[in-house]
């Protein structure tokens, strides 16, 4: 049986790359010329072409910023969900944080008319000194997180968040799936991982995938690497400003490979859907026996 896989898409400008992460600010993305709506415009044609729908990930400056474009991804019927933006530099407020994430969901749910369920940030964010943040997640109406994760290590918090003692029922933690190599964690697939590695040697790890878990892939792709005209700006290092530029012009035909060669759905179709779902069948059937 065909095992669907959860695709999500990080709408990224190029600037936003994590090859600036040190060098351009949050505060300095206004003063550069965007190309955003281009390479969404391409990804949309890209999925509509394999009659797919996808889960896309949005920071709240582009909520603000281009909220035609928003709408547009709603209209082809594709999930909108929120990312959080974390400066590495600076500490995470509670009442900042507690803030945003309200005002965007409320902002995202005015223009797609739907329920937001999802979150993103990187995985850093979730460690000890922000317990709180699940709670918080979980009080501003949010289902899932699905965090990316950077370098190696995985958050104490994933592991609380797992444990049969744990009170958070019904929300779930769905991070980009990820496989052991060479002693370390890399993302089976990603908008490096899928243009570094031979397209083959991706195509076994998700059917391995498959094959070892029996669960669907959530994959993370984003929509920088469709800017074919994107400037040359330098990285914060040598290597982070090759992995930014390498194979780029490559990613539309592999990202077409993939819609082809694997079935694709939301995270809320996948995941939140089916919950729900199975929480309504044993709602009924205690309704059932209570009657007879």
């Amino acid at each position: 049986m065909t095992i669907a896989n959860a695709l999500t898409i990080n709408v990224e400008d190029y600037f936003q790359a994590s090859a600036f992460r040190r060098s351009i600010q949050k505060k300095d993305w206004g003063l550069l010329t965007s190309h955003l709506e281009c390479s969404v415009h391409k990804i949309l044609q890209t999925l509509s072409d394999h009659d797919v729908k996808a889960t896309f990930f949005v920071y709240s400056w582009t909520i603000k910023r281009f909220p035609d474009l928003i709408k547009l991804i709603a209209q082809q019927g594709h999930e909108l969900a929120f990312r959080y933006h974390h400066e590495s530099n600076q500490p995470l407020l509670k009442s900042a944080f507690t803030q945003e994430i309200q005002q965007s969901r409320c902002l995202l749910t005015n223009l797609t008319g739907h329920h937001i369920t999802g979150f993103r940030s990187d995985a850093m964010l979730f460690n000890l000194e922000n317990e709180w943040l699940y709670d918080e997640l979980m009080l501003a109406n949010y289902d899932y997180s699905s965090g990316i994760v950077v370098g190696n290590t995985l958050p104490i918090q994933w592991g609380r968040f797992k444990s049969i003692s744990n009170p958070r029922i019904g929300f779930q933690e769905l991070p980009v799936s990820n496989h052991d190599f060479l002693g370390r964690r890399w993302d089976i697939v990603n908008e490096n991982t899928l243009r570094v590695r031979p397209y083959e040697a991706t195509k076994k790890l998700i059917q391995h995938h498959h094959d070892e878990i029996q669960k669907p892939l959530i994959a993370s792709i984003t929509s920088w690497t469709f800017d074919d005209e994107q400037p040359a700006i330098r990285g914060d290092t040598l290597l982070s400003q090759w992995l930014h530029q390498h194979n780029t012009s490559g990613m539309p035909l592999l990202c077409h490979q993939l819609l082809a060669e694997f079935s694709w759905q939301t995270m809320d179709s996948l995941f939140v859907n089916k919950i729900l779902s199975l929480h309504n069948i044993k709602n009924g059937k205690r309704k059932l026996s209570t009657r007879y």
